[in-house]
């Protein structure tokens, strides 16, 4: 356990009792307030806070691991808020230094960059089972997903005004499900989100067929995940729509004018988790 109080880690046997060979060495190791704390698949413990480097490798006995980069410290200007472990040894740090967030090799070096910077301080970190990296905060977006190399994940697709809008103070994954959940600063406190967030891809180019003041159009999925539905609009006037139920199908714009020529567009939608697509290219032109 790490906190503000003297040594700043300590650990405790799975009975409750202190174990004071750790808690002495970690003491003379870290010193000073814990914020964050993650163990390696090896057993060692990585851990982030305002101490001297913020960020340190401690061994399963509370010493210093003097094979951790020592001069860690350099690259974060402030306290760490949070640490993660990934998959592959690499390291996910939070907190509120120059960045906000950062990814370091597995024996602290510097890793990949971001692509993005949160706005604010990053309360939180997670690392989900297929690498890609979690960021939680107060920050613009609130829950921000990043691929393994640093890149934003653009299938994490989260309305935050509505279905986060209050800071992440922590966050967890379901080692089975994949569902995240995060805490937060107001009620209700603890949420949960989809693992994957997935748009789906521009529709098919729209098949369109003419009739008396009308259109029936045709939709059909790109690439990607499976929609749910369907707008059609047709581009002269985009108050003419209709919409289609399901992985492919038709749909009848009415309303039209007689002897105009027509063409439609779609988007994709899915609704659970809800995602919206690009617009599908232009259809083959009609005249009702």
């Amino acid at each position: 356990m790490g906190g503000n109080f003297v040594g700043g880690l300590k650990k405790v046997t799975s009975a409750g009792a202190a174990d004071t060979t750790f808690n002495t060495n970690a003491a003379s190791s870290v010193g000073a307030t814990v914020n964050s704390i993650a163990v390696q698949a090896d057993g060692k413990i990585i851990v982030g806070g305002s101490f001297t480097g913020f960020v340190k490798r401690i061994n399963a006995d509370g010493t210093a691991d003097t094979t951790f980069n020592t001069a860690v410290g350099s690259q974060f200007s402030s306290t760490v808020s949070a640490v993660a472990v990934a998959g592959d040894g690499s390291i996910v740090v939070g907190g509120g230094f120059t960045g906000r967030l950062k990814k370091l090799n597995s024996d602290g070096s510097a890793g990949a960059t971001f692509a993005t910077t949160p706005s604010a301080t990053v309360n939180a970190v997670a690392v989900q089972a297929d690498g890609k990296i979690l960021a939680g905060g107060g920050f613009t977006g609130r829950l921000l997903r990043f691929n393994s190399d640093g890149s934003a994940d653009s299938t994490f697709v989260l309305d935050y005004s509505n279905e986060l809008n209050t800071t992440v103070t922590a966050i967890a994954v379901s080692a089975t499900s994949g569902k995240i959940a995060v805490s937060t600063l107001n009620a209700p406190f603890i949420r949960q989100f989809f693992g994957r967030y997935t748009v789906p891809g521009a529709p098919l180019a729209p098949v369109a067929a003419a009739s008396d003041g009308q259109a029936t159009v045709t939709v059909a999925a790109g690439a990607g995940v499976t929609p749910t539905s369907y707008t059609v609009t047709a581009v002269q006037d985009n108050t003419k729509t209709c919409s289609v139920t399901g992985a492919a199908g038709s749909c009848t714009v009415t309303g039209l004018t007689n002897g105009q020529s027509y063409t439609f567009t779609a988007v994709a939608f899915n609704t659970v988790p809800s995602a919206v697509s690009p617009s599908s290219p232009v259809s083959n032109a009609v005249t009702p």
